[in-house]
């Protein structure tokens, strides 16, 4: 673009109307330029908002995942001390059953024996 003005410019006569013609042009692609400034300007402000709030969501994203985790981890803890619990208590269920069940047998085969001896005697 400015190859193109330099030639242009160095084409020229010196007659005014050239110079004039050059100026008019020079003032065209300045004002061009700087509405693409402005343009660019506007659009990198835009951007930068846009940056700004992405930054302030991923910071309270972070904050929420951060807390999150920390809610899974004491879940954690309180399901792992339940299921501790539980085993504790199903084993003491276990030996309970095992003594109530030794209980059953012994009096069933004494029930057995008196049985038998009952039978035994009125036969």
């Amino acid at each position: 673009m400015f190859e193109e003005l330099k030639g242009q410019i160095e084409g020229l006569t010196t007659q005014p109307s050239d110079t004039e013609h050059v100026v008019l042009c020079l003032e065209k692609k300045v004002d061009t330029t700087q509405h693409s400034v402005a343009d660019l300007t506007g659009q990198v402000t835009k951007d930068r908002l846009l940056w700004v709030a992405n930054q302030e969501n991923l910071t309270v994203l972070g904050e929420d995942f951060n807390m999150l985790a920390g809610d899974i981890r004491e879940n954690k803890a309180i399901v792992e001390w339940s299921l501790q619990r539980i085993q504790k208590d199903l084993g003491q269920t276990t030996d309970t059953l095992k003594l109530t069940r030794a209980t059953v047998d012994e009096q069933t085969r004494r029930l057995d024996e008196h049985d038998a001896k009952l039978l035994d005697q009125l036969t």
